[in-house]
């Protein structure tokens, strides 16, 4: 083993001994103005002067850790109390002119490159006044803790308003999270107990003492904290309800491929198609995707029970969005719902139509010892159509949709009325394929498969320009621009 020391001076010079002896093993004259990468400088050479002493930022705390079982050697530095610099050290062969040099003699072949992050200290850590001694003197607590095998990881940990993990685990990744708290941390450092193993105890600011764990399933080793719930499904949709704090999901499982009901110009008779060949014992049967609607809840990361909802066999759910849509019975005028569309594909022979469905989730009195069963599903209404519904999104408190019919591609609106029905009140012709829908205030952007992108308003009769006795306004979807191609 190895022992160094790392000293920072007012000017902003970096300095690496070995210890117990103090050697000077590296130097960096410009280190508190933290460039790209840190070059051994020449032993008595002076760091080039600065305009003022004063522009040379301040370095309060260092610390130079091995992380990785001590493969992967990391410098840490606080800057200003307000930035965090972080710089990895590499192997750099000198410069065989150099070697010669004597004033290199016994210098490491390192240098440190800075690792880029987005994460800014907020304050300033408290100090408190060393009242055993004859001067005022000002002590003042460490911000970086070097912490092993805290749940699997190795790291250091970064105390504050803001508290922050700097973790390294098996993938030898380093990676930056921030931690929510209650209150500022002050002092931070390892427990191992077995009513809390490999956790870490926590002192805040207001006095408060906290013993937490890192949960075992959640995954530090990636940009963001990564949990990876077991459905045992294939997940298609996703769309997160604010109001109830849950996620509507649309997943799909394998069933084996009924036989398709006979039809009649384009409409289902009732009756099974006959096949011969199915009857036969070692027939094996095609599969198909059966789709299912679950509500996610965030407290245990589970299916709220009592909620799936299966949708008919044939059905594929060809659009899935969170809309927020005008309404009268809420507070704010405005209530988010859930919209699928859903396409009944029969085959090639068979005109493809569609419907939407919109859902509600209510909150109820939740079962007991079953906290999570708090939110229900409500089917407000369904909408049929004439096609095959291809994308979905909201404008203005309007559902839109894009639809293919025989005559070609449109792009209806819909608003919800008071007896819970989706009633058309603009259109407008679309181009071969409409693959999505993004709105912007009163604008819709549409993407199509072959004509690229294409910009439309949407716009509304003003209440006080109103000259009917109609109860609705005026509206009208119009196309502005389109991509040239």
């Amino acid at each position: 083993e190895s022992f160094w020391a790392c000293l920072c001076t007012k000017s902003g010079a970096l300095y690496i001994y070995q210890v117990p002896e103090f050697t000077l093993r590296f130097s960096a004259k410009n280190f508190a103005m933290s460039p790209t990468t840190l070059v051994d400088a020449v032993p008595g050479q002076d760091a080039p002067p600065t305009a003022k002493a004063m522009e040379v930022p301040s370095i309060s705390e260092i610390a130079l850790i091995g992380l990785g079982a001590g493969e992967r050697p990391y410098l840490f530095a606080v800057q200003d109390d307000a930035d965090l610099l972080v710089y990895e050290a590499f192997v750099h062969e000198r410069n065989p002119t150099l070697i010669k040099n004597e004033k290199y003699d016994g210098h490491l072949s390192v240098r440190f490159s800075r690792t880029e992050h987005r994460v800014r200290l907020s304050s300033h850590m408290p100090t408190q006044v060393d009242a055993t001694s004859d001067a005022v003197e000002t002590l003042r607590r460490n911000r970086l803790t070097y912490f092993q095998n805290v749940s699997q990881y190795d790291g250091v940990f970064c105390a504050g308003d803001d508290p922050l993990w700097i973790v390294m685990g098996q993938h030898k990744e380093l990676r930056i999270h921030s931690m929510r708290t209650e209150g500022a941390v002050d002092v931070f450092t390892p427990f191992h107990n077995i009513y809390c193993p490999r956790g870490a105890v926590l002192f805040e600011r207001s006095g408060a003492l906290r013993i937490i764990g890192l949960d075992p399933a959640v995954s530090l080793e990636t940009e963001w904290p990564l949990r990876k719930v077991p459905l045992r499904q294939t997940v298609a949709h996703a769309a997160y309800h604010v109001e109830s704090e849950t996620y509507a999901i649309i997943t799909s499982t394998e069933a084996p491929l009924t036989l398709p009901p006979l039809f009649n110009n384009d409409e289902p008779t009732g009756q099974e198609t006959d096949m011969p060949e199915c009857r036969n014992p070692r027939f094996i049967p095609p599969t198909d995707s059966r789709f299912h609607l679950h509500l996610l809840s965030p407290m245990d990361w589970q299916i709220v029970p009592n909620t799936p909802i299966s949708l008919p066999a044939y059905t594929h759910v060809a659009a899935f969005r969170l809309v927020n849509l005008n309404t009268d019975d809420h507070i704010g005028g405005v209530r988010g719902y859930i919209a699928v569309g859903l396409s009944k594909v029969y085959g090639e022979e068979v005109l493809t139509k569609s419907y939407i469905e919109l859902y509600e989730i209510l909150k109820v009195v939740p079962e007991p010892d079953k906290p999570t069963t708090m939110n229900k599903f409500k089917k407000v209404c369904q909408l049929d159509l004439q096609g095959a519904i291809t994308s979905l999104e909201q404008v203005n408190g309007f559902l839109v949709g894009a639809v293919g019919l025989r005559v070609g591609h449109k792009i209806f609106v819909w608003e919800l009325r008071e007896q819970e029905k989706l009633v058309p009140v603009a259109y407008a012709d679309s181009a071969i394929y409409t693959t999505c829908l993004r709105s912007l205030k009163s604008f819709l952007l549409v993407g199509d498969i072959q004509h690229g992108l294409e910009l439309y308003r949407f716009g509304m009769e003003p209440i006080e320009e109103k000259k009917s006795d109609h109860k609705y306004p005026f509206t009208w979807l119009t196309r502005v621009g389109r991509d040239i191609r």
